[in-house]
């Protein structure tokens, strides 16, 4: 699963916010630095899968939402990259074409 580190981020100052909770509450009950959490929350970096389990049961936040999303941002990606390659077998074609006809 791709994750988007700015769509983390949202979840869990929101998570956080609602919780309120302190960036180093969390890191405490995650056995982490607060400066893991920071990243998370500003987006320069994500947590791992089993984190990111531990974090929603820790901030009561569920996750289905942002797996659909991504689910469905990964199947449009995918498409993408078969039209692509569509195009680019079709353009293949026409220069063998051109090339075999000279």
């Amino acid at each position: 699963m791709a994750m988007d580190n700015y769509n983390i981020a949202q979840i869990l100052k929101n998570g956080l916010y609602h919780k309120k909770m302190k960036q180093i509450e969390l890191a405490k009950h995650l056995n982490v630095e607060k400066t893991a959490v920071n990243r998370w929350c500003n987006g320069k970096s994500i947590p791992d899968g089993n984190t990111l389990l531990k974090i929603a049961a820790i901030l009561e936040i569920s996750l289905d939402a942002y797996i659909k999303q991504d689910a469905a941002m990964a199947k449009l990606q995918n498409q993408r990259l078969l039209d692509t390659c569509d195009r680019l077998k079709k353009e293949i074609e026409q220069m063998e074409c051109i090339i075999k006809g000279k």
